[in-house]
């Protein structure tokens, strides 16, 4: 199970402050009993002190929430990104577009009668082969008028995202509002019916954010996405090279022949890909290659017994190694179980999988590198798996040195590197993504 790379909420802000009204008092006592499993200090990039908490799923401005809805948002996250907070940056662009679209525009309506004095006032081949080359389907008329229409495009569509964006931020923090009201009642209602309010009032909220979300992503999908790529296409028509080339490839979504056909190809190329296919046939697994959101690589269902993949801007070799990732869900299907009476232990083994899938995609881009001779882009992470393994090796080595020991060397050398490695790789999780709220919400609304 693949998420965004969102940061978590920092757990220890379920402690209330001094003066915190009681009931608001409970609230944060509640969300921190479901978020038990989940303790550690870190705390979040641009955190205020006494202000609230500033949430983004990138870099850049983000929106800054009370501290009480952070608490709540929490137990959404995974479902309510929260893009940077930089509509205003987005709305100038837009503009900007639209105003260089109406400049084009002008421009043809002021150089057309010059240029159609040209032939109608001379006679000749040469006017005539110029008024033919104005008018033609590559002419300068068509290729202004062109250039109009695809800076229109792209400023319609840059416009529409700032508005999306805007009106999808307004309706997550309404519906925490609606949430942590919702909790206030739910902890005065003593802890047994309590839980079951909070837990129905959790899933209902979810349930909102789930639907709106996808109404975001339709809407988005449906106009933007044409938009932008019609705005590129032309510009590459026009001859528009790097800038419309770019443009296109950065908002290309891969069909899922293309993709399937690509991603077989490069897990063909190692032992280690090739099993993996064979282990997904074998096992009767549904390999579906579609557009999912940006920064998902892909998803495993237990119950479907489906994989995902994001045909969106992945390229093959990040595919592939997505791929593997999955398959490594599907070895591990119906593990941990969420009926674990332990939250804590549930949490730590999911984050457990999670770690050996990434480490799986890892060997396969070391295999493809070892094939190819050339570098392979890991997929997200590998930086602190190389650093606790790094640090695993030296430590381990020096501590030998010390000792007059001989060095290690080979597979011991390798395991205790990697033991490093998914140590950091694991806290590398917990500090930087979703996965504690996720894997705590999970247990929480297991119906056992």
């Amino acid at each position: 199970m693949t998420t965004s790379a969102l940061r978590a909420a920092d757990p220890q802000s379920s402690r209330p402050p001094p003066g915190t009204p009681t009931a608001l008092r409970v609230v944060a006592s509640m969300i921190g009993t479901l978020n038990r499993a989940h303790r550690r200090t870190w705390r979040p990039a641009g955190r205020a002190a006494g202000r609230g908490h500033r949430v983004s799923e990138a870099g850049g401005l983000s929106v800054e929430l009370p501290p009480d809805l952070a608490r709540v948002y929490g137990l959404v996250k995974d479902l309510a990104p929260l893009p940077p907070d930089d509509t205003e940056e987005r709305l100038r662009t837009g503009r900007a577009w639209l105003a260089l679209s109406a400049d084009l525009k002008k421009a043809v309506g002021e150089v057309e009668p010059a240029a159609a004095h040209v032939w109608t006032a001379n006679e000749g081949g040469d006017a005539t082969a110029f008024h033919a080359h104005w008018n033609a389907d590559q002419g300068p008329r068509r290729q202004l008028l062109d250039s109009a229409e695809a800076a229109d495009d792209i400023g319609i569509g840059t416009l529409f995202v700032a508005v999306l964006r805007k009106l999808w931020v307004s309706a997550v923090i309404f519906l925490l509002g609606v949430l942590a009201i919702s909790l206030v009642w739910a902890a005065l209602s003593g802890p047994v019916a309590g839980r079951a309010l909070a837990t129905g009032q959790i899933r209902g909220v979810r349930a909102a954010l789930h639907a709106l979300r996808q109404a975001v992503k339709r809407n988005i999908g449906e106009l933007v996405v044409k938009t932008v790529k019609r705005a590129a296409l032309l510009l590459l028509t026009l001859g528009g090279g790097p800038l419309g080339a770019l443009m296109y490839l950065e908002n290309r979504t891969l069909s899922p022949v293309t993709a399937r056909e690509r991603t077989e190809k490069v897990l063909n190329e190692t032992a280690l890909g090739r099993e993996a296919l064979a282990y997904a046939r074998e096992h009767g697994i549904d390999i579906e290659y579609v557009d999912l959101e940006p920064g998902t690589g892909g998803t495993y269902s237990d119950e479907r017994n489906e994989i995902k993949l994001n045909t969106n801007g992945s390229p093959a070799d990040q595919l592939a190694q997505t791929f593997v990732h999955e398959v490594n869900h599907a070895r591990h299907s119906g593990a941990p179980d969420p009926s674990n009476p332990s939250q804590k232990d549930y949490i730590s083994k999911a984050i457990d999988e999670e770690v050996d899938g990434k480490v799986k995609s890892f060997e396969l881009a070391a295999a493809l590198e070892q094939e190819r001779g050339t570098d392979v882009q890991e997929n997200y992470g590998y930086d602190a798996y190389k650093a606790g393994y790094d640090h695993a090796v030296y430590a381990e080595q020096e501590a030998r040195r010390l000792r007059g020991d001989p060095p290690a060397a080979g597979a011991e050398l390798h395991a205790i590197g990697d033991l490093g490695g998914r140590a950091e790789l694991k806290t590398f999780l917990i500090r930087n993504t979703s996965y504690p709220e996720q894997f705590a919400l999970q247990w929480l609304l297991h119906d056992g």
